[in-house]
C-alpha cells in the first residue's frame, strides 16, 4: 500500500511495522516481569499458595519427642525476707540469696531435661545445685516445694493467672513427710484438689542433686500443645535463741535479723511442649551464590511456636575449609518482631567449590524469658513479680546454592529483565517522537512544491 506526500511515495507498511515493533519492545518485557513477579510471589513450592485449608485450625494429641535440655542459670533465685521487728503488719524485702544454707542450693534449679517417649507422660528432671534433703526441718525449713505449673490451653485468661493445673512435691514441718499434690484451677478463687499422695519419696535419689517430676498427659486433658513452668520454694521458720540448735551455723551467715524468716524462690521460664522447631528466614529468600564470589545475607530465627526468643546468637559450622561464613553485624538480638533488620552475614565461595545445594548447620544459642505468675505468692508490702530466663542451644540448617558464573546469554537476559522495561519505554518514546518528526518533515517538503 502506498501514499503520496509531497511527491514522495511512502510505504505505510513500513510505518506500521515500525509501530508494531515499538509495541512489542514495550510489552514483551512487561509480560516477562509480570510472570516473574507471580513466580517470586508464590515461590517454587505450591504449598506457598494460599488455600482455604491453610487457615483452618488444627487439633492434635500429644506426640513423643526426644530428650531436651535447657539451662536456667546458677544462683539466680529470689529471696524474700520478713522482718518481724517492724511494728504492725509484717513487711517483706526482696533481695538476692547468698546460698550459704544447703537448702538454698538444693532448691537452685540449674538445668532441666525433659522428654516424652510415648506422648502419654512428660518426664522431667530438675538438676539442682545441692543434694535433696529427706528431712529439711533439721536445716531450719518450714516448707520445701518442687513444683510444676501447667498452662494447658496457652491462654492467660483461663485458670489462675493462666495456670490451669499445678503439681507440687511438698515437705512441711507439720506433717514431717514428703507429699504430692495435684490441683486444677478455674479462676484465682476456685480450685479443686485432684489427688494427694502421702509419703512420696520416689522422686529423688539419696544424696543426689536432682528431682523427678513426671506428668501424665491425660491428667491435663492431653492437649496437643501446652506449656510448663518448673519452680522451687523453701520457707525458713522464724527462729529465736531457744530453738536454733543445728541451724545456728547457717543462720549466722544470713544477712537478715535474728527474728526474721525468709523465702527462696527459683524457677524456669515457660517451656513449650512439644518443643518448637526452628528455621531460618533469609534475605534474600532464595540464596544463589556464584563460584568465586561472595554475597551478604540477612538471617532471622523463626520458631514454630510463633513466639520469638528474647535474644539469639549464631555460630556457623563450616561446610568445608574453603567456604567462609562471617557475621558482619554486631547485634545478637533477634528483632524480627518489630521488623528491624536481621543479623547480617557474608558468605564467600571459592572458585573450585562444588556446584549444587549446600547445607551448613548453625549452632543457635537461644534465650527465652517470662514472668512467674505473681498471684501464686501473695505477700503484703511487696509485688512479687519474678522474671525467669531459659537458655538452650539448637542446630538450625542454613541452605544456599552454589552456581556457575552466568553465560553471556544469561547475563543479557538478566540485564533485560532488570532494565528492559525502562529501556523499552525510552525506545518507544524515541521512535514515536522520531516518527512524528519524520512525518512533519515530509509534510514541510510538500508545501514548496504546491
Amino acid at each position: 500500500m502506498k501514499s503520496d506526500i509531497g511527491g514522495y511515495e511512502i510505504q505505510l507498511f513500513g510505518i506500521n511495522l515500525l509501530l508494531a515493533f515499538t509495541i512489542l519492545i514495550i510489552w514483551i518485557p512487561i509480560c516477562i516481569c509480570v510472570c516473574q513477579i507471580n513466580l517470586l510471589a508464590y515461590g517454587q513450592d505450591s504449598s506457598a499458595i494460599p488455600t482455604p485449608s491453610s487457615f483452618s485450625p488444627t487439633f492434635s494429641s500429644p506426640v513423643p519427642f526426644p530428650r531436651q535440655e535447657v539451662n536456667t542459670g546458677i544462683h539466680d533465685g529470689i529471696q524474700v525476707s520478713q522482718n518481724l521487728s517492724v511494728p504492725g503488719d509484717s513487711q517483706y524485702i526482696r533481695s538476692k540469696p547468698n546460698y550459704t544454707n544447703p537448702l538454698d542450693n538444693a532448691t537452685d534449679i540449674q538445668k532441666i531435661t525433659y522428654f516424652s517417649m510415648d506422648g502419654k507422660i512428660l518426664n522431667a528432671t530438675l538438676w539442682l545445685g545441692g543434694e535433696v534433703e529427706t528431712d529439711p526441718g533439721k536445716l531450719g525449713a518450714e516448707t520445701v516445694v518442687y513444683g510444676l505449673l501447667v498452662d494447658s490451653d496457652n491462654n492467660e485468661d483461663t485458670g489462675k493467672y493462666g495456670v490451669d493445673f499445678q503439681k507440687e512435691l511438698q515437705w512441711n514441718s507439720e506433717l514431717g513427710s514428703w507429699n504430692t499434690l495435684f490441683v486444677e484451677y478455674s479462676s484465682p478463687e476456685h480450685s479443686r484438689t485432684i489427688s494427694i499422695e502421702s509419703n512420696s519419696t520416689v522422686f529423688f535419689g539419696e544424696d543426689q542433686k536432682y528431682v523427678l517430676i513426671p506428668l501424665k498427659m491425660d491428667s491435663i486433658t492431653s492437649p496437643g500443645h501446652f506449656r510448663v513452668l518448673y519452680y522451687t520454694v523453701v520457707i525458713y521458720t522464724n527462729t529465736n535463741d531457744s530453738d536454733r540448735k543445728s541451724t545456728d551455723f547457717y543462720l549466722a551467715k544470713e544477712s537478715i535479723s535474728d527474728n526474721a524468716s525468709k523465702i527462696l524462690v527459683d524457677l524456669s521460664s515457660w517451656i513449650d511442649i512439644p518443643p518448637p522447631t526452628y528455621s531460618f528466614s533469609t534475605t534474600p529468600s532464595i540464596i544463589d551464590i556464584v563460584r568465586g564470589e561472595e554475597q551478604g545475607i540477612g538471617l532471622q530465627l523463626v520458631s514454630s511456636s510463633g513466639i520469638l526468643p528474647d535474644s539469639v546468637s549464631f555460630i556457623p559450622a563450616k561446610d568445608s575449609p574453603e567456604i567462609s561464613i562471617e557475621q558482619t553485624s554486631k547485634e545478637k538480638l533477634n528483632e524480627t518482631s518489630s521488623g528491624i533488620s536481621p543479623a547480617s552475614f557474608k558468605i564467600r565461595i571459592p572458585s573450585d567449590a562444588n556446584i549444587g545445594l549446600h547445607t551448613i548447620p548453625m549452632l543457635v544459642n537461644i534465650s527465652t524469658g517470662s514472668l512467674f505468675p505473681s498471684g501464686f505468692i501473695e505477700l503484703p508490702g511487696i509485688n512479687l513479680s519474678l522474671p525467669a530466663e531459659n537458655f538452650a542451644s539448637r542446630y538450625v540448617n542454613l541452605t544456599f546454592s552454589v552456581i556457575d558464573p552466568p553465560s553471556l546469554t544469561q547475563t543479557f537476559k538478566d540485564f533485560w529483565v532488570t532494565y528492559g522495561t525502562p529501556l523499552a519505554i525510552l525506545a518507544g518514546g524515541f521512535v514515536g517522537a522520531f516518527a512524528t518528526y519524520f512525518i512533519d518533515y515530509l509534510r514541510s517538503r510538500r508545501k514548496p512544491r504546491q
